[in-house]
């Protein structure tokens, strides 16, 4: 499985430095690049040739096209472009979104398609957020508190430029929204590119545990909410699991959820430990109606002794979400 990073961000936050940046960067040489429109790209300064009227070949080895016909046709196009030049598969695709875009279509594409979930990982949701003005997108851009709350990541550009206090309520406000995202700062595009990679749960290592870092201050179990027209507030809830799950009464539970939360549950992420193979624990995750294959991890990701599932929903009852994490984790371990 190749993996695959989803770049968005608020309109105007600079995904286009970023991406361009990124493109020259070895750390993304050999990679499928899929963009809004095909413009996006710095052409001038990184095409080497075209393959076809939809397909741009770049510097370091990088294949592009355009997102216009759905993510299971690019990706499918680049992968045949790389296949007829006669190269070595992709080592990871980078999807590029408008800044207007709701993110979740595409995350329930990674997740149902099977053109897609065969092929490709999601390694990571990176957002974008103008450090100077984030706040006015949160309240205006319907999009924009969709874009935070379901990245792993949260990348505040122009923070050089913002005042401190302007700064400080935007970086409570993504607390709100996300607390478990990591989030950095970024001038002009420069962000060391490996801090974008292994933001899945497939990652090795310490990196694996970036997936479910848990916010400060709240080491066993939270919940935030972030107002935006009362019932559309978006939640967060996070739980620890004290010990193993059984693997059906996990897939029931998660049958469930979807069909109490259904199209408000804006994401769920977790790694925890089955009773089948407790020292090999799984990386579950949801978007909507949608679950994710279960993913088997070789080993505990560093720094996570125990399970733990994050929940953000939009437009569910913030007592329901803790109520369905609360019992999951009165079952582990048979607690």
């Amino acid at each position: 499985m190749v993996p695959l990073t989803l770049l968005t961000g608020f309109l105007g936050s600079g995904k286009t430095t970023l991406l361009n940046a990124l493109l020259r960067d070895p750390a993304f040489a050999d990679c499928g690049v899929v963009v809004n429109e095909i413009g996006a790209v710095g052409v001038d300064q990184l095409l080497v040739e075209a393959s076809d009227d939809t397909t741009l070949v770049l510097d370091g080895g990088c294949f592009c096209c355009s997102l216009q016909d759905g993510l299971a046709e690019a990706v499918g196009r680049l992968t045949r472009a790389r296949r007829d030049a006669g190269l070595p598969p992709f080592r990871r695709f980078l999807v590029e979104t408008s800044g207007a875009a709701n993110p979740l279509p595409l995350l329930q594409q990674l997740i149902g398609d099977p053109r897609l979930n065969r092929r490709v990982l999601l390694d990571g949701v990176v957002t974008l957020v103008d450090g100077i003005l984030g706040e006015a997108s949160l309240r205006d851009q319907p999009e924009a508190p969709l874009q935070a709350a379901v990245a792993d990541l949260l990348v505040l550009t122009k923070s050089d430029l913002a005042d401190a206090a302007g700064l400080d309520r935007l970086e409570r406000s993504l607390a709100g929204l996300n607390p478990s995202a990591a989030r950095l700062s970024a001038v002009s595009g420069d962000l060391p590119a490996e801090r974008l990679l292994g933001l899945g749960p497939d990652a090795a290592g310490r990196r694996a545990g970036r997936w479910l870092e848990p916010p400060a201050g709240h080491p066993h179990g939270h919940d935030h909410d972030h107002r935006h027209g009362g019932e559309d507030a978006i939640v967060t809830a996070s739980v620890e699991l004290p010990g193993p799950l059984d693997p059906a009464l996990l897939e029931g539970w998660l049958e469930e959820l979807m069909v109490v939360g259904g199209a408000h549950l804006l994401r769920l992420k977790g790694v925890l430990a089955l009773s089948d193979d407790p020292g090999r624990p799984v990386a579950v995750h949801a978007v909507q109606h949608l679950v994710h294959a279960p993913v088997r991890l070789e080993r505990w990701p560093d720094g996570l002794a125990r399970g733990r599932v994050t929940a953000i929903a939009r437009g569910l009852d913030r007592a329901t979400l803790e109520r369905a994490l609360g019992w999951l984790a009165a079952q582990a371990g048979g607690a």
